[in-house]
């Protein structure tokens, strides 16, 4: 489903529900290239990057 449209949109809904309970940021962690990409594209900022292994991963923030 890469590329199809449905992540950016389950992302925008599950940030929706967020705001509307009150959060004011999103924050995550990945190591999975393909998706700091993806969250990057969606606004989100690399606050730390993490080692996973012979990864390097990334906590990642939005501000709602």
């Amino acid at each position: 489903l890469r590329r199809s449209g449905v992540g950016s949109k389950l992302l925008t809904a599950a940030e929706e529900l967020a705001r509307a309970k009150g959060f004011r940021r999103v924050q995550l962690i990945t190591a999975f290239p393909p998706a700091i990409h993806f969250y990057h594209k969606n606004g989100y900022n690399t606050i730390k990057k993490l080692p996973f292994g012979s990864l390097t991963g990334a906590c990642m923030e939005k501000l709602l």
